[in-house]
């Protein structure tokens, strides 16, 4: 039950924060659906850094730098692991679809999202 409690507590400060992919603000996207790949911080580290790919145009020099969700400071978000980028995402509407494996990014699994019709 605590940690239930705590994981509540998490998403909660996560949601309280403006999220944002390549500096545009997550409420400003409307995408139908968006990749999701969910990507290790370290080798030591549990945590889990989440990039989307939702159409928009990123500069190929600059790599995946501007798929990161991050805040309000530009940094990318940490999730203590996969379902919570998940259980994140479903909060914000989104249902997952399914996973499939892409070779263009640098995990080898990319999670389909779907957005919920208003």
């Amino acid at each position: 039950m605590k940690k239930l409690v705590l994981l509540f507590l998490i998403l909660i400060g996560q949601a309280a924060m403006a999220q944002k992919v390549n500096k545009v603000s997550l409420s400003e996207i409307n995408p139908v659906y968006i990749e999701v790949s969910v990507l290790p911080i370290s080798k030591f580290k549990k945590k889990v850094h989440a990039t989307i790919d939702y159409g928009q145009k990123v500069k190929k020099h600059f790599g995946t730098k501007y798929l990161y969700l991050t805040d309000n400071e530009d940094k990318p978000i940490e999730f203590q692991s996969k379902l919570a980028v998940f259980n994140y995402l479903n909060s914000l509407g989104y249902t997952y679809v399914k996973s499939y494996s892409n070779s263009k990014v640098t995990s080898s699994e990319v999670h389909l999202f779907e957005k919920a019709k208003k």
